[in-house]
């Protein structure tokens, strides 16, 4: 009997094991098979769309078009980064010759000041885009949990973040092009001005939903929860 059972286990272990292998497998090809249908609907719609539009300035562009100027513009990419490197490495023989005839000669090696290809200007717009945001962050969080527990000062400042949050960042560009401008001066910044411009302006955007957001989860909490956290403390 025992016999029996023994061997009925040892065939149910392995049918129980490949149920589950084929359950998680189920629900993995239906979590990305339903995004990906979505997507080639989306491909599809966007190429026949694209066919019938026609303007002035040409065609518009579909999938493949898009697709066709994206390897256009990573090989420029390559090109540029390949010029780079053979720009420095030019520089890395000319001052390992100096320095052969002259000892005493410092060697100086000048930036490469090639065009900035898409992927840069990707990789400044997130850099510029995430210390913004980790500016705003810094300052916003403090102040609204300030805010949400100071009814007082909810009163004073709710009026200003009210006037404020609604500009638009094209107002705010050029008043902080003006201040940056008259303030960062300096013969060799450490941070090129117009990455600062950006940056402000980034944080400008995001500070007061950030703030207001903050605000009302600090309020919303029970008063009962802030009473015990200040006995607590």
């Amino acid at each position: 009997m025992s016999t029996a059972t023994s061997l009925k286990d040892d065939i149910e272990q392995p049918i129980v094991w490949l149920d589950k292998v084929l359950e998680f497998g189920a629900m993995a090809a239906k979590t990305l098979a339903i995004p990906m249908a979505g997507i080639a609907v989306f491909l599809i719609i966007w190429a026949a769309a694209a066919q019938s539009v026609k303007t002035s300035l040409g065609q518009f562009p579909g999938p493949a078009m898009v697709m066709e100027q994206f390897v256009s513009l990573y090989d420029e990419h390559v090109s540029e980064r390949t010029k780079e490197q053979a720009f420095y490495e030019r520089q890395e023989k000319r001052n390992a010759a100096r320095v052969a005839e002259d000892p005493s000669y410092v060697p100086k090696i000048r930036a490469y000041t090639g065009k900035e290809t898409f992927l840069d200007q990707i990789f400044t717009s997130l850099k510029t885009v995430a210390s913004g945001f980790l500016l705003a962050a810094a300052i916003a969080i403090p102040l609204g949990i300030a805010i949400g527990l100071n009814k007082t000062l909810n009163s004073a400042v709710n009026p200003i973040i009210q006037v404020f949050k609604p500009v638009s960042p094209l107002a705010w560009l050029p008043l902080v092009t003006i201040l940056v401008s008259a303030l960062y001066v300096s013969p060799d910044p450490m941070v090129a001005k117009s990455f600062i411009v950006s940056m402000i302006t980034v944080t400008l955007c995001c500070l007061w939903p950030m703030v207001i957001n903050t605000s009302v989860g600090v309020a919303s909490i029970d008063d009962d929860l802030v009473n015990v956290s200040k006995v607590l403390r």
